[in-house]
């Protein structure tokens, strides 16, 4: 039976998280739901809305952030043969034999797309949490996680998951088949079942309403959901918490990093304003719209190629230019001017992404980009050796 004051208290978190925001610096409202739902479209070319027209068409996106990614990811990038251990204490033989058993257990636990995993999750949203259930490491989805943002490893994390009958059934959990016949009442056999697993620190009598001593227990608590109704499917004590929390970069005020994407967010958001004018008015330029002062004559659809039309001496008949007094080269220097200033801030130049420069750049030049950009990617790289070392020492 699920305690109501747990259940209660678990209703909160996943309200707050889904709907609240936070405030940083006084003023500024941060959502850690909203945001990662904005990079996870933008990730996929999606406008967070309908992004369609007034006669339905889709916009078309025009992604920049996700070479920005690839860029880092590709700069930053480490292998799992860099892992290696040295001797501190001159016994180099021995310091070979565990570097061996080290390449040959990552070799076996496909540690190498982990890595690559891990990174690139890091570069993208700025935080990546790895969960360590007995043994089986993971990485996170941060569209599936319910957390604080202010103090995401310190406080309640919870995973959601949809699990289908048979896959529910497979873990061996207690009062599945309450689950199934609730699921089966209300639903489809065949419709996933939500389950969410949660982490935390919770009062002791949440659990017993004897216990009265005010003491708190770590926790791995599973629930299923069905139609608002909530099953005790596992429960389990804790000596730590399964998760670990690194970020790409620290900001002030909420424990959420900084990722290319939120950095990119401006530009993209900037260009997509101006890929939409750009459709628009080329939508509206491709009209063809007569302007007259002589009455009776029929609508333009309809008259005739090569018909005569007669006009007096104080009548006309022109077309009506719909091109924007700018032309369409406006939007595309819009474009061009803010995806310049992206490639500044990101450290993207032509030498670190291999385009071709523009003449008479001086070669000293380029060297010097390349080195800049590389000093910051090499940090970053070192950051996460950092991360995976203590992820694998564990």
């Amino acid at each position: 039976m699920i305690n109501k004051r747990f259940n209660d208290h678990i209703d909160s978190i996943i309200s707050n998280y889904d709907n609240g925001v936070i405030k940083i610096a006084g003023d500024i409202e941060f959502s850690m739901a909203k945001d990662i739902s904005q990079y996870t479209h933008y990730i996929l070319s999606k406008y967070t809305d309908d992004g369609v027209d007034a006669n339905g068409n889709p916009y078309r996106f025009r992604n920049v952030g996700n070479a920005i990614v690839d860029l880092e990811f590709r700069a930053k990038n480490l292998d799992r043969k860099n892992i290696q251990y040295t001797a501190t204490d001159g016994d180099y033989v021995f310091s070979m034999i565990v570097n061996k058993e080290v390449q040959q257990f990552m070799k076996d636990e496909n540690w190498g797309q982990f890595i690559d995993d891990f990174q690139r999750k890091k570069t993208e949203y700025g935080s990546v949490l790895v969960k360590n259930t007995a043994g089986q490491i993971d990485i996170a989805n941060w569209n599936y996680i319910k957390a604080n943002p202010r103090d995401i490893i310190g406080g309640e994390i919870i995973e959601e998951h949809e699990l289908s009958p048979l896959e529910l059934k497979r873990k061996g959990w207690k009062n599945t088949d309450d689950v199934l016949l609730a699921h089966k009442k209300v639903k489809d056999i065949w419709e996933d079942i939500k389950v969410l697993d949660i982490d935390g620190e919770f009062p002791k009598e949440y659990f017993d309403e004897n216990d009265d001593t005010g003491e708190t227990v770590l926790k791995n608590v599973i629930l299923a959901v069905v139609s608002g109704e909530k099953f005790l499917l596992h429960e389990q004590d804790l000596s730590e918490l399964r998760y670990k929390y690194f970020t790409r970069k620290k900001v002030e005020g909420r424990d959420w990093g900084i990722g290319v994407w939120e950095e990119v967010r401006e530009p993209q958001i900037a260009i997509n304003e101006a890929v939409i004018e750009e459709s628009e008015a080329r939508t509206l330029s491709g009209k063809v719209v007569l302007k007259t002062n002589k009455k009776g004559l029929p609508d333009a659809s309809a008259i005739v190629n090569g018909e005569m039309v007669y006009l007096e001496d104080n009548e006309y008949l022109d077309t009506l230019n719909l091109m924007p007094s700018g032309g369409l080269q406006q939007y595309q220097s819009s474009i061009d001017n803010w995806f310049l200033n992206l490639q500044r801030d990101q450290s993207a130049f032509n030498a670190m992404t291999g385009e071709e420069v523009k003449a008479g750049t001086p070669f000293a030049g380029q060297a010097l980009q390349a080195s800049q950009a590389g000093s910051i990617f090499n940090k970053r790289r070192d950051q996460d050796g950092f991360n995976i070392r203590e992820i694998l020492v564990d």
